[in-house]
């Protein structure tokens, strides 16, 4: 092995090297990073000289681990097989191609394909009068609302009797008839079971529309993850509801080679937004609906879906294999390797408190225990009352058929319409004064 100080190539990529590793190791730096502090530890128990070669400002390569494009390897991979760096400071994906090209040391941690994606919101109160039907039900209730008045409006219009009936305009009676609706008297059976059904829908309805608002305020429904997996997010891609946000020049992993198809033609229509840092791509996120790649450490990333940041949910996809990542050499230094690996496996233990010092496992998202709100349905929730209201209105129906013809039974037979009766089940009114309007009649004559 040569007696030349190693080149251990780096960058900026939190919470594994921060940028005070420019620094090292003969600087001072207060937390270089998780892989930096693993690395350093190995390279003093071997006593060798090295120094940090930082790959964005010397080779303008930005979080480019490394790519195989036609034949010619990118980023980091690139580096090594150039033997322009020995080793690396961040540990590498361990694939059979790379391991091709480069040797890597002993497995450090596992990793699987992450998401970050704007946190979804818990519940739209825009629209929160609204939300407790579906569309469907309040469509349904508007046609009911709208069926009961016409039949009532049509019950009373040819039922209800006036003077000089054959000589009145249809305008007047359409006047007279609604009046009439608004009266709180009921004197048509027809009528009077329209109102006893409209009742009692309307209460039900009532009841269900105040059991949601009220769990909807109390307990606000649990974000809905937009996609979990990477089948999932290439339809959201292919549909356009989000694009992916990434440095330049890298293509997102795939879980097969179905996915990886699908995932090239629909980055043709939409493709990648390319950021230079961090914060832009933060801001594509959080403002534009834009979808970050990349990996993580599992045991940092216990759940499905984990709060990162305010505004920011990471989405593990479970649809991916764990896998393990390492530290890459460069082939000629297949002895520095060994040694490597030597004072590595017995760190091992000890990585766990390390990691712990820079960031915990992260909350699982929406974790709170919450009670469970739906939105209601027709075809779950509300069929049974629809189908008593066609019921009730069927009903109303054959009863006014009854009346109608009973009423033209009852006055057809004087022409000239002095013959006056107003059919009402229950009670009789007739052209002659009740009792009580004679005696009222004859007090004023007194």
């Amino acid at each position: 092995m040569s007696e030349a100080k190693l080149r251990v190539g780096v960058f900026s990529d939190e919470p594994d090297a921060f940028g005070c590793v420019q620094k090292l190791p003969n600087g001072r730096c207060k937390k270089p990073g998780i892989e930096v502090e693993i690395l350093q530890a190995v390279m003093t128990l071997l006593g060798l000289d090295y120094e940090f070669v930082n790959i964005t400002q010397e080779y303008n390569i930005l979080y480019d681990y490394g790519s195989d494009k036609n034949g010619t390897w990118s980023g980091m991979i690139g580096l090594l097989i150039n033997e322009s760096i020995d080793l690396t400071a961040l540990t590498i994906r361990l694939t059979p191609e790379r391991a091709q090209v480069v040797d890597f040391s002993f497995p450090l941690r596992f990793y699987q394909t992450i998401y970050l994606i704007k946190t979804p919101e818990d519940f739209n109160f825009r629209n929160f009068i609204f939300n407790a039907f579906t569309t469907e039900v309040w469509m349904y209730f508007a046609l009911c609302i709208c069926a009961a008045s016409a039949v009532h409006f049509v019950c009373v219009l040819l039922l209800e009797p006036h003077e000089q009936r054959h000589e009145q305009r249809w305008s007047y009676r359409v006047e007279y008839a609604l009046n009439m609706m608004m009266d709180e008297r009921q004197r048509y059976w027809s009528c009077s079971v329209l109102t006893k059904f409209y009742v009692f829908a309307t209460l039900v309805m009532s009841e269900y529309y105040q059991s949601v608002m009220s769990t909807n305020l109390t307990a606000p429904s649990r974000s809905k993850m937009p996609f979990l997996t990477q089948p999932q997010l290439i339809d959201a891609l292919e549909n356009g509801k989000c694009h992916l946000t990434y440095y330049p020049n890298v293509f997102p992993p795939c879980s097969s080679d179905e996915n990886c198809e699908r995932m090239k033609k629909a980055l043709i229509r939409n493709p990648i937004r390319e950021r230079l840092t961090q914060e832009s791509i933060e801001n594509d996120i959080q403002n534009t609906g834009g979808i970050f790649f990349g990996s993580e450490d599992v045991d940092i990333l216990p759940y499905a879906v984990s709060h990162y940041k305010k505004k920011i949910t990471i989405i593990r996809d479970t649809s991916f294999s764990l896998y393990y990542v390492s530290f890459a050499f460069s082939k000629r230094h297949k002895r520095l390797r060994q040694r490597f690996n030597n004072a590595l496996v017995p760190m091992l233990p000890g990585i766990t408190e390390i990691k712990g010092r820079y960031e915990g496992a992260k909350l699982q998202e929406d974790g709170t225990i919450r009670a469970q709100t739906t939105t209601l349905t027709f075809e779950l929730h509300l069929r049974q009352l629809f189908e008593w209201w066609a019921i009730g209105i069927g009903g109303v129906l054959v009863f006014f058929v009854i009346e109608l013809l009973w009423f033209y039974h009852a006055t057809g037979s004087d022409a000239t319409g002095d013959k006056r009766l107003t059919i009402a089940f229950g009670r009789a009114d007739r052209t002659a004064p009740s009792a009580a309007a004679a005696a009222a009649a004859a007090a004023v004559v007194i």
